[in-house]
């Protein structure tokens, strides 16, 4: 939504971040006070006219649930601080919510058999919730971009090795090893497990 009202007019996303334009005056003791309506001038309809139009975009983009619930609010900047409230929670809320994140962050691994792309998908799930309720987080969208890339060539890796042992070994003694064939496993997905610990606490400096 902010990049569609600033797309509109930058000065939409100024009056739902900061609030309305009020119309004042000073009066006879030099006090700052509100302008009456019939002393309006062109610059103070000019301004009032934005503050409505951001304040219709917010309108026009809800349900007719969220729709109910901010009615009453007479200003753009009402409507988002009734939203956020409503979405994200009280300070009390958030500061729930962002233990839990962090505590998913410190403890996040890779899964039996969980793919790289699964492995990203959550891990950015996780960072995402941080960046929405913790801004001094400096999570760069880029560095986990990049941390894609280097987890899917370790992935590559890991399938040409396994290949390549399967190649290598003559048919006669693959049979002959039909025995032991559980314990390599286990050897080589003990190797595997470390390699991919490395990449998760690779991911987590993220």
């Amino acid at each position: 939504m902010e990049i569609y009202l600033k797309s509109r007019d930058f000065r939409n996303w100024r009056s739902v971040k900061n609030g309305p334009h009020i119309p004042m005056k000073l009066n006879d003791k030099n006090e700052l006070v509100s302008k009456p309506e019939d002393e309006w001038d062109e610059e103070d309809f000019r301004k009032l006219t934005i503050d409505n139009k951001a304040l219709n975009i917010l309108l026009v983009a809800l349900d007719k649930t969220e729709y109910n619930l901010v009615r009453r609010c007479t200003s753009a900047h009402e409507v988002r601080k009734l939203l956020i409230l409503t979405h994200e929670g009280t300070e009390q809320v958030k500061n729930a919510k962002l233990a839990l994140l962090n505590r998913d962050y410190e403890l996040f691994k890779m899964q039996p058999n969980e793919s790289i792309k699964n492995l990203y998908n959550r891990m950015l799930d996780i960072t995402n919730g941080l960046l929405g309720l913790e801004e001094s987080k400096e999570l760069k969208t880029m560095e986990i971009e990049e941390l894609l890339g280097s987890l899917m060539t370790h992935e590559v890796k890991l399938n040409k090795k396994s290949a390549k042992l399967m190649e290598t070994k003559p048919q006669e003694e693959r049979r002959k090893d039909i025995a032991l064939k559980s314990t390599h496993k286990e050897e080589v997905s003990s190797e595997e497990e470390l390699e991919e610990e490395d990449y998760v606490i690779f991911a987590k400096r993220f």
